[in-house]
């Protein structure tokens, strides 16, 4: 084989072909190392400031509904404590009736809210212990503990003391009518017993009037009589007289 054969069939074999590597090649491979490098950063730079950007905008959002769900926690046990607040400020009526009426129109209103606090009670507790409760400030939790305890008592203790007091005017009430039973039927005695002292007066006065005839006609029988017996006497007289 010729020396021409031999560095063609080499030249055409890729196995046995030797590439020669020049600096313009080398720059070229750094230049897309250094690019590919670059894309895979960028890319994962990319990547990051998207999960950052998710993960600020899921705690914003977490934020937001901690504060709406407090605010609402909030807002319904300082409107209900008001009105419970408001209730204990009213008074009685002048009298026991009208009082226990007060009263009555009290225990019913809190009957009709009884439903609604004790959700308020519950969905606030269930609030302190979820995981969203965790993201508020020591004195914010401290704000809203306090306010339900307060709900707590202040709704039980009035509806004890609106029970008692409903108990109280109930058996006052029920004093103050039986009193009035008795002082009426007190009035009616008294009135028949006056009807029938003056009917007893009338009488006596009629009998002493009818006694008084009565004796009057038995003078008169017996002057009558008189008269008569003292004519029978003079009649029988003469006679004698004659003989």
């Amino acid at each position: 084989m010729t020396y021409r054969a031999f560095v063609e069939s080499t030249q055409k074999s890729p196995v046995k072909r030797r590439r020669m590597h020049s600096s313009s090649d080398a720059i070229t491979q750094e230049f897309m190392d250094l690019r590919t490098r670059y894309t895979a950063l960028v890319t994962l730079t990319t990547q990051h400031v998207k999960y950052i950007s998710d993960a600020l905008r899921r705690l914003e959002e977490e934020e937001k509904e901690v504060e709406e769900e407090k605010q609402a926690r909030v807002g319904q046990v300082s409107d209900l404590l008001g009105w419970v607040k408001g209730l204990q400020g009213r008074t009685g009526g002048p009298n026991a009736e009208s009082s226990l009426a007060a009263q009555q129109a009290i225990s019913e209103q809190l009957a009709a809210k009884k439903d609604e606090v004790a959700e308020a009670i519950r969905s606030t507790q269930v609030f302190l212990l979820s995981k969203q409760a965790s993201k508020l400030s020591p004195e914010e939790r401290g704000n809203v503990e306090a306010q339900l305890d307060e709900l707590t008592a202040t709704y039980s203790q009035l509806c004890n003391s609106s029970t008692q007091q409903l108990q109280q005017l109930e058996h006052q009430l029920a004093k103050e009518e039986e009193r009035k039973v008795v002082q009426q039927q007190k009035a009616e005695c008294s009135q028949k017993l006056e009807g029938l002292s003056m009917w007893l007066a009338g009488a006596a006065s009629l009998l002493a009037s009818q006694k008084a005839g009565a004796e009057s006609d038995d003078v008169n029988s017996l002057a009558r009589e008189a008269e008569k017996t003292k004519g029978s006497d003079k009649r029988t007289s003469r006679p004698n007289r004659r003989a």
